[in-house]
């Protein structure tokens, strides 16, 4: 029997870890791959350091929180980032971001939610392709998004109600917006189109989900981005629940406009009309109360 003792064994990881070769494209799918990474990283740090590309991915598990903060720490020369953690809260995605500094970091594709992400952004301003997957989005996160601006911000894909918040006065342009939820629904489409008209250079690629209530949606797209080469619409239909959702929120917020107090009752009435016969009416609607 042969008995290695401590020392010895971090000897031989070591010198496995000096002659393990370096790559620049790293992917990490399962807990055994992560401990080993950071295993040879402790003993050779150019492993880490010459990471461009890490791309962790646990769809049926969720690794520790700690092991992740400590190979986010370590590849600090990274460009390209994923992080798809299908099974992380939203208070694991704050613990596994805090404090986490990439100042090379331009590629982020992420499920974070944007209650979680918002910090990390704001942090990484750099940032010139964002792949938001929409997978753990909740209803009006994207408020959270409302302050963030990514200044050279080239490429967006993710929830609609998202990507209007990111991509104002930003030089986006390939845009890809998807409606994931009621919030993304009720969120005109026309809220959208005036972020995208505030581009700073001209917006090409264009993909938009849409509703087939929308009213003059064509003519709209041409006006806030008329060099757009490339344009994609996909029709999802909103459900009477997101109808329903979309016309309350007109509602309270057409209440928030008019004027309290005595004179209330002088304020002008909003009238709306049934959701499947508004189209054209109701997006007028809403296009006043967002202007």
């Amino acid at each position: 029997m042969v008995v290695i003792t401590r020392s010895q064994g971090h000897k031989i990881v070591e010198q496995m870890a000096l002659r393990r070769a370096v790559q620049s494209v790293i992917f990490v799918i399962h807990a055994d791959f992560l401990d080993s990474f950071l295993d040879a990283a402790l003993y050779n740090n150019n492993l880490a350091t010459s990471v461009q590309s890490l791309h962790i991915i646990f769809h049926r598990t969720f690794p520790p929180i700690p092991k992740l903060r400590q190979c986010l720490l370590a590849i600090r020369n990274v460009v390209d980032l994923e992080l798809q953690l299908p099974r992380a809260s939203a208070a694991n995605w704050v613990r596994l971001l805090q404090g986490i500094r990439l100042p090379r970091l331009e590629l982020l594709h992420t499920d974070c939610p944007p209650f979680s992400l918002a910090q990390f952004l704001n942090e990484h301003a750099a940032i010139t392709h964002l792949n938001m997957s929409g997978r753990n989005y909740r209803g009006h996160d994207y408020y959270e998004l409302a302050n963030t601006r990514l200044s050279f911000l080239s490429e967006i894909e993710g929830p609609s109600s998202c990507v209007t918040s990111l991509v104002r006065d930003s030089p986006t342009s390939r845009v890809a917006a998807h409606c994931v939820n009621n919030a993304d629904f009720a969120l005109p489409l026309i809220c959208l189109l005036s972020s995208l008209s505030t581009s700073t250079t001209a917006l090409t690629v264009l993909q938009l989900d849409f509703d087939p209530t929308d009213y003059d949606l064509l003519r709209r797209i041409a006006n806030a981005a008329p060099f757009v080469t490339t344009l994609k619409l996909v029709e999802r239909s909103r459900s009477v629940s997101v109808r329903t959702f979309l016309l309350a929120t007109i509602t309270n917020k057409a209440h928030k406009l008019a004027p309290a107090g005595p004179n209330a009752s002088s304020a002008p009435s909003l009238e709306l009309l049934p959701p499947m016969g508004a189209g054209p009416r109701t997006t007028e609607v809403i296009a006043s109360i967002c202007a």
